[in-house]
């Protein structure tokens, strides 16, 4: 036998349960991987979703911008209704709106739409609802 070389003599049965061994090994690193992989994207799934669901609305330029009106509109919740509320507002003096500023203070998933008016308007409808079972509280501001 030539020097540095060994000679390594294994039976069957040996062989065989190393095989088996490092098969099952290799298979519990694989599944840790994927569930380690499985959890980040959930992860990355659940905040998106979160940030995504702003309820908050804001239209036209409200930086710099006179406020001329200013109204929290509050409804406490009934279960298993979706709390339906609309605001409207006229401007006295005939201005222009150029911002409407319509923010959830719940971050709940309450929605908030303009049906009538809005921005280049001298008017606002602003309707907003709740999730089913939650209060609904919003703060409404628009902008001259």
């Amino acid at each position: 036998m030539h020097k540095g070389y060994r000679l390594l003599v294994i039976n069957e049965s040996t062989f065989a349960q190393r095989a088996t061994s490092l098969a099952v090994s290799s298979h519990k690193n694989a599944k840790c991987a994927y569930s380690e992989m499985r959890l980040a994207i959930l992860l990355i799934v659940f905040v998106c979703i979160v940030s995504a669901n702003a309820a908050d609305m804001i239209v036209g330029d409200t930086v710099h911008r006179k406020m001329v009106f200013h109204q929290r509109v509050k409804e406490f919740a009934i279960p298993f209704k979706k709390r339906i509320k609309t605001l409207k507002y006229v401007d006295a003096e005939k201005r222009m709106i150029k911002g409407v500023q319509v923010l959830d203070a719940d971050f709940s998933l309450a929605s908030a739409n303009i049906t009538e008016g809005g921005v280049g308007f001298h008017h606002v409808t602003v309707r907003m609802k709740s999730q089913r079972s939650h209060p609904l509280n919003y703060e409404v501001e628009v902008y001259v």
